[in-house]
């Protein structure tokens, strides 16, 4: 009678199970012919993946990338090491040094020093014209990052741990890709055994301060001598999780093609969405509260921020919705560096602005600041205290001009395309005068035409659809006059005060002969 009993795998089962799960990769993915990029740290992981790679691809098709943190008081022996395997091998070696900030990041040490790794095989990858980076994780390391995420709380994208391949979100036509993912630890073992392979071990490993070290060495050993099946069973909850996730992201953007409102030139919004497009509030109070937090996770992963907490993405859906369906009162909500801003039945993202220092790096306030220029035909001008500049540019190519003849769109001149409404101005009218910057005090008026009213800057400011946390920049003035309003427009009298030089009068921008000049106001942003 045959035996039902499984033969366990030999070493050159385990060979031929590591350089299969490599060989994939050129079916997986488009890089049958590429040159390919392996991350090798020195590693048990990492010199499996080597070893295997050059044994499929050969040596000449490999880039071995070292990565050198400096964490480690032997992370110079680590080179040196990694740098031998390489020229045993005949693969391109290629290291690159990374300084990591003083006391990491806010997410920690862990998370700094992974950025950082990341971002230097982009620009590795980037220098060799590669197309895939090859990372060591295997089974284990999967196993390890659903319980994490777990043990965190995480949503689906958490669950759902490192995929097998993916497309870099932030530099075009790089791959990763993990084809030791499928293996074991185990397995990598003996393949290194059987090969005779020389590799690294990190005693920072054994440090049990970091989170992972401590779940790999006191909790996985727990769970594996009651469910020794456990790594294909949280590698089955990471698969389900990425698929169900893919069912929310194909929900949202078709609630975002649904909800999404063209800008308008005068929202006065620089970088406002993913991409020049905010959301309609009246349409996206006609989906469920899930389907809207599905909605705004979604834009935040589009915009590469961090996913926000449960309480900040509630605050949001709050702003949308509101307690008893009446709507929230705040105007913006900051989250990850950005804000997101609602107004006027629209919710859209722009980026934080950037307050300006003084001498020292002291902040200053981005309000507060008098200063005074002469314009003798500069093309820009940063106020003191101000966090932007104002451009000046002389005879812009087909300006068009509008019912006002005082704005300029965004598309007319792609090297202004801040946003803010432009200024028309003869270049005499300017040449020469003293110009001076306020900030806001209250009370002023000005108009925007010889025959236009005389109406208030937040008359205007709310005809012109300008939210009121855009509506701190500075004012321009010449010889005390107000004429020019960042996102509203301008205007000069000629010097009887009767007559809008921009429009008629001492120098008529319908004369050819004219040379005219366009003022804009460019806030910076972080």
């Amino acid at each position: 009678m045959a035996s039902s009993r499984k033969t366990a795998p030999t070493d050159d089962d385990c060979i031929a199970s590591v350089q299969d799960a490599v060989r994939e990769v050129t079916t997986a993915t488009s890089v049958a012919s590429s040159s390919i990029g392996i991350a090798f740290s020195g590693g048990l992981d990492s010199s499996v993946l080597l070893d295997s790679c050059v044994a499929v691809f050969g040596a000449a098709r490999c880039f071995a990338f070292h990565i050198h943190h400096g964490l480690q008081t032997a992370a110079d022996d680590w080179l040196t090491h990694c740098a031998s395997v390489c020229a045993r091998l005949g693969v391109a070696f290629v290291a690159r040094r990374v300084t990591l900030p003083a006391g990491g990041t806010g997410d920690g040490i862990e998370a700094a020093a992974r950025q950082a790794r990341y971002q230097a095989l982009r620009d590795l990858a980037a220098a060799q014209g590669i197309p895939i980076v090859l990372l060591g994780h295997h089974a284990d390391d999967q196993a390890e990052t659903v319980m994490l995420q777990l043990l965190r709380g995480a949503g689906l994208p958490g669950l759902a741990a490192m995929p097998l391949a993916r497309n870099d979100a932030g530099t075009p036509g790089l791959q990763w890709c993990r084809p030791l993912l499928p293996l074991t630890r185990e397995t990598l073992e003996r393949y290194a055994h059987r090969r005779g392979l020389r590799w690294i071990d990190d005693t920072s490993n054994d440090d049990r301060r970091f989170v992972r070290n401590a779940l790999r060495h006191d909790v996985m050993p727990a769970i594996a001598a009651h469910f020794p099946a456990y790594r294909t069973t949280l590698a089955r909850v990471a698969r389900h999780a990425a698929a169900s996730q893919q069912l929310l992201t194909t929900l949202a953007e078709e609630d975002w093609a649904r909800c999404q409102a063209p800008l308008q030139r005068d929202d006065g919004n620089e970088g406002a969405s993913s991409d020049s497009v905010s959301l309609s509030l009246r349409a996206l109070r006609t989906l469920s509260p899930a389907r809207i937090e599905n909605l705004l996770r979604h834009w935040v992963r589009v915009r590469g921020l961090a996913a926000p907490s449960a309480a900040r993405l509630a605050e949001m859906l709050s702003q949308i919705v509101g307690k008893g369906g009446v709507p929230g009162q705040r105007a913006s909500i900051a989250h990850a560096g950005e804000s997101l801003h609602f107004y006027r039945d629209r919710v859209y993202w722009s980026p934080a602005p950037r307050v300006a220092s003084g001498g020292g790096g002291r902040a200053m306030d981005v309000e507060g600041a008098t200063a005074c220029w002469r314009f003798d035909g500069q093309a820009r001008w940063a106020p003191p205290g101000w966090a932007g500049h104002f451009a000046f540019v002389a005879d812009a190519p087909e300006l068009p001009e509008t019912a006002d003849a005082c704005r300029l769109s965004d598309a007319a001149s792609p090297a202004l395309s801040d946003g803010a409404a432009a200024w028309r101005v003869p270049l005499s009218a300017l040449l020469g005068r003293e110009i001076e910057v306020r900030p806001r005090a209250g009370g002023e008026k000005m108009r925007l035409g010889a025959r236009r009213p005389l109406r208030t800057l937040k008359q205007l400011y709310q005809s012109s659809g300008v939210p009121a946390w855009q509506r701190a920049v500075p004012l321009l003035y010449v010889d005390g006059a107000l004429c020019y309003v960042p996102y509203v427009g301008g205007y000069l009298a000629d010097a009887a005060g009767e007559e809008d030089v921009t429009a008629s009068g001492v120098a008529s921008p319908s004369d050819a002969s004219t040379p005219m000049l366009t003022v804009r106001w460019c806030p910076a942003v972080d």
